[in-house]
């Protein structure tokens, strides 16, 4: 199923640096937030704890720094200014580790 299906994706490449944070949020909702090189705010995958956390998982298997293409969506206006996430990434959309 996908996440906000209202919502534009836009195809992109990024070069992902490190991890700023990772964990559970309340619910179900899995999540690693990246720092992006030559971008400001982060890059934020998301998973469904107990369903699909295919995207973080490849992430933490890869390591970093990684180059990944990804279908992204802008986040929710609170929980960019709160969290600083500029770029979320769900389990059904397009993700791939180039290098």
């Amino acid at each position: 199923m996908r996440r906000y299906p209202e919502r534009t994706r836009t195809r992109q490449r990024f070069v992902l640096t490190g991890v700023e944070s990772s964990g559970t949020t309340s619910g179900e909702n899995v999540r690693i937030s990246c720092f992006v090189e030559d971008e400001s705010g982060l890059l934020v995958v998301w998973g469904t704890q107990g369903g699909d956390v295919r995207h973080v998982q490849a992430l933490w298997a890869h390591g970093f720094p990684a180059t990944v293409e990804c279908d992204w969506i802008a986040p929710d206006e609170p929980l960019a200014r709160r969290f600083g996430h500029r770029f979320w990434i769900y389990e059904a959309d397009h993700f791939e580790i180039i290098s």
